[in-house]
Order: structure tokens, then sequence, then C-alpha cells
């Protein structure tokens, strides 16, 4: 709400509440983090997706060496990365 920008996967509580079809994308975005980011990146791409927003407790990092994508904030809570054109 605050960035005025559409996300692909965000609170599945409030979409179980507005019955929205999001199962799918809850499955895609698992599928996206168990691959090596080269071959995410075209899952990135085909669904528009620029930003990654990853909460630190999930203690997850992207591998940034490929130069798919950057990391262009991080603070004790959240890293943000920047998908690489």
């Amino acid at each position: 709400a605050f960035s005025k920008k559409a996300t692909y996967l965000e609170d599945e509580s409030q979409n179980q509440i507005l019955l929205t079809d999001y199962k799918k994308r809850v499955v895609a975005s698992k599928d996206f983090f168990l691959k090596p980011i080269s071959e995410g990146s075209k899952f990135l791409r085909d669904n528009n997706i620029k930003y990654i927003y990853i909460p630190k407790i999930y203690n997850i990092r992207l591998d940034e060496g490929t130069r798919e994508v950057k990391n262009i904030f991080e603070n004790d809570e959240v890293v943000i990365y920047k998908l690489e054109n």
C-alpha cells in the first residue's frame, strides 16, 4: 500500500478471508526459492516481479553473485532485492 505497487503474494490470511485464488502463487513462490536464481529470474520476469521483499525471520538469502538480483536495502528486519535487467 505504501509503495502503490501490486504484490505477487502477500498476507495469506487476508487472501483466505477474501476467497482469492492465491494457492497457485504460494506454490510458485516456494518453487522460486528452491531453484537457483538463474532459473528463478525467468519466473520473476514472466510475472513482472521487479522487487523481492524477504523478512529476515525466514532466514533466506538470494545469491547476488549471478548478477540476476541486487540487494538494494537491508536492515535488522528485512532484505529487499531488485531484479537486474
